[in-house]
């Protein structure tokens, strides 16, 4: 009988103690309905037992002011800092807070209060609206500073001798990617630092060292005169001829002299001066520049190297003898292919009143020597006609237009070896129009 009382009692207790356990979990539990649950972070923010607006304005006071706050990205020792209210950045808070205040609210009572006594850490980010094309802007602009293109190996001319210039890498920005680590970074912002790194790709050189090491002798060079009174004229010749200087071109490249020196206009840095229209000389822009093809012409010719396209003047040229020139306009131009098997060098070189076209090579290009031979077939004399005016004084003359003779001329190029001749070929055919003269008699 005694015991049978002992095992009531302890059977009451027993149901006292889980009631009481029961009501303290049940109460505890219910405590956390509109708080977030422990161990609860955004962006490293505790916001554990917080309610929703308690939540807000714990995070709206620690990110109460981003406007002086930056995001960087870092190449090497460089520092390009991005500004969040360059790119609108603002927090939204709310939302974020309301998944946190939704965890575990949809377990069962028991799981609720497992959930409530883990130490397990639920971190959340934050987030945040901003404007994406600031965000692009700005990688361009880094795009910009950190790029550079590669350098092709190069030669220098050292007392008429070539040294090489070595090339150099370039590199240029990874603009997707460095993107997409900004865009991640600020969703993850107070979460990890604020430095992104910059992502390179290197780029390499066309051009290397070990590809010029054959050039080692100047093989051609050409000269040609020229006023320096008409200043128009002298300053197109040294614009082109400055645009040529130092290109190279390896074997089986192709040169086009009217991509080299781009549209020659005014607003590409050339001049007024008189240019040959319909056989007449006219005022124009550019003129000149067919002496600058005319001389390079003449360099590389002398190497063996045909012209691909390549015309005479209308009008004999005055500062080299017939069937030596190359004329160039908008729809005339000079162009080559370098047959050999080694890289050439121009060097061109302008100065008062002479320009130069050096070419640089391997010294076995002068084991044949070429030269233009000009064959005149017929030389048209022009006729000098003269007008009496009023407009002049008594006995005045006036040149109104100059003569210039017409020629019929075939055009060869012939190969000499040890000073024999060796080849001989016919590579043109041309023809200058004559210009009769034309002077004006005061009366």
């Amino acid at each position: 009988m005694k015991n049978r009382r002992l095992l009531v009692k302890f059977s009451a207790l027993f149901i006292i103690l889980v009631v009481l356990t029961l009501g303290y979990i049940y109460y505890y539990v219910k405590g956390w309905d509109n708080k977030i649950y422990p161990n609860s972070y955004v962006n490293n923010i505790d916001v554990s037992g917080l309610s929703l607006d308690e939540g807000q304005n714990l995070i709206l006071k620690k990110y109460n002011d981003l406007s002086s706050e930056k995001i960087t990205a870092v190449y090497e020792n460089q520092e390009y800092p991005l500004s969040l209210k360059d790119i609108k950045m603002e927090i939204d808070p709310k939302r974020t807070l309301e998944k946190a205040l939704k965890f575990g609210k949809d377990k069962g009572f028991f799981n609720k209060y497992i959930e409530l006594r883990s130490k397990k850490k639920k971190q959340y980010n934050l987030e945040f609206t901003f404007d994406e094309r600031a965000v692009r802007d700005f990688v361009n602009e880094v795009k910009k500073s950190v790029d550079r293109p590669p350098q092709n190996a190069g030669l220098e001319i050292i007392d008429d001798k070539p040294v090489i210039v070595k090339e150099q890498v370039g590199r240029t920005l990874d603009g997707e990617q460095l993107y997409n680590n900004i865009i991640s970074k600020i969703y993850k912002y107070g979460i990890e630092d604020d430095k992104v790194p910059i992502n390179i790709i290197e780029k390499e050189a066309t051009i290397k060292a070990e590809d010029l090491k054959d050039v080692n002798y100047k093989v051609s060079t050409a000269t040609t005169y020229f006023s320096t009174a008409t200043k128009g004229r002298a300053d197109n010749i040294a614009l082109a001829a400055s645009k040529l200087n130092g290109k190279i071109l390896m074997p089986g490249e192709e040169f086009s002299f009217n991509k080299e020196t781009g549209e020659r206009t005014l607003a590409n840095g050339f001049k007024g001066a008189p240019v040959i229209v319909n056989s007449r000389l006219v005022d124009g822009i550019a003129g000149g520049v067919c002496q600058v093809s005319t001389t390079l012409y003449n360099a590389i010719i002398k190497l063996g190297i045909k012209s691909q396209m390549r015309r005479n003047h209308s009008l004999a040229p005055a500062y080299i003898e017939p069937g030596f020139d190359a004329t160039v306009s908008e729809s005339i131009d000079y162009k080559f292919k370098n047959t050999t098997k080694y890289p050439l060098y121009i060097e061109c070189i302008t100065n008062k009143g002479k320009i130069t076209f050096n070419v640089y090579s391997h010294s076995s290009l002068t084991e044949i020597k070429y030269k233009l031979f000009t064959e005149i077939l017929n030389v048209e004399e022009p006729q000098i006609y003269y007008n009496t005016v009023d407009s002049l004084p008594s006995g005045t003359i006036k040149k109104v237009q100059a003569p210039v003779k017409g020629y019929k001329v075939k055009v060869y190029l012939i190969g000499y070896k040890n000073g024999k001749e060796i080849t001989r070929e016919l590579i043109s055919n041309d023809y200058y129009q004559k210009v009769d003269g034309i002077y004006n008699i005061g009366l």
